[in-house]
């Protein structure tokens, strides 16, 4: 008895979602405002499935002013508290939002790719534009002698402080939430490599809050989920 077998066979293309059209070569962008709506947003829209999102300050409909709302004694809290992309890391000294890591599974369930620019930042309609990343490019302030600069302050008010000191070394005694007490400066953070998607995996001490625009009431109890953009 002879037995042959078959397979089926198939093309690459129609295995693999996208970023690119397989016939032009054209890359899928985002480049209007509606289509950024659909897109830069945790419940992509199929239509914007497989393409690389692109937003730009000039779509913003709303004013994404932020009020910071931070102890200026830090306490520390009963455990840490893990960021999440519905909580920011903080604000830096230049006044960026520090936001907490992106979404991955919603990029990798929707095939979506959302860059970085040098700054380690990008633009979504929601918050503006923010930080996933601490490359160096906001204001900073020189710390003790061979210190890292400090670069911003995490919402549980203490300080972050770049991520290597000043000979290109990074703190060997780093705790969970890269964080370490130093005699002259006191308990504070160290920004993250930028590849790890957070610029801090979690706070120490108790955290504050932040209002929106002509918000007043700042609750940090309150951690309302992040809303897609409202489209139109």
């Amino acid at each position: 008895m002879r037995m042959v077998l078959s397979s089926k066979t198939s093309t690459l293309s129609t295995m693999i979602p996208s970023l690119y059209d397989g016939t032009t070569g054209k890359i899928r962008v985002t480049d209007t405002k509606e289509s950024c709506q659909a897109a830069a947003r945790p419940d992509v829209d199929p239509a914007y499935q497989n393409y690389c999102v692109q937003c730009q300050l000039d779509y913003m409909h709303h004013s994404t002013e932020r009020t910071y709302v931070l102890p200026i004694e830090p306490v520390a809290a009963e455990k840490a508290e893990r960021v999440t992309d519905d909580i920011e890391t903080g604000v830096a000294l230049n006044g960026v939002r520090l936001d907490g890591p992106a979404p991955r599974e919603a990029i990798l369930g929707a095939h979506t790719l959302a860059p970085f620019d040098d700054c380690g930042g990008h633009i979504n309609l929601h918050v503006g534009y923010h930080y996933h990343a601490a490359m160096g490019c906001s204001a900073n302030v020189a710390s003790a002698a061979g210190h890292a600069p400090i670069i911003g302050f995490a919402m549980d008010g203490y300080k972050l402080h770049a991520r290597v000191n000043i000979d290109g070394k990074e703190p060997t005694d780093l705790d969970q939430c890269r964080g370490h007490d130093v005699k002259g400066l006191g308990y504070h953070y160290h920004a993250n490599e930028p590849g790890k998607n957070a610029i801090l995996p979690c706070h120490t001490g108790q955290t504050g809050c932040s209002n929106i625009g002509n918000e007043t009431d700042c609750d940090a109890t309150k951690r309302p989920k992040r809303r897609p953009p409202p489209r139109g």
